[in-house]
């Protein structure tokens, strides 16, 4: 997931399929990516960790004696 910023820090708002609150809002489409980049917005390509990427946490298993 790559983090965009829009040119208007208190946008909010959908553009080109993409959610933005306080001018941030995320995406992994490398065509939208692209198009962000090409009409004045930051893409920032570090990886960004969503809610639905997080993986849950695993079980610990206790040891029988």
């Amino acid at each position: 997931m790559a983090k965009i910023t829009a040119p208007n820090k208190k946008y909010n708002g959908v553009t080109a399929t993409v959610h933005f609150i306080d001018g941030e809002g995320e995406s992994k489409d490398t065509r939208l990516l692209e198009w962000f980049e090409t009409h004045g917005y930051k893409v920032s390509k570090e990886k960004v960790k969503s809610n639905s990427e997080e993986k849950p946490e695993e079980k610990q298993t206790e040891k029988k004696k």
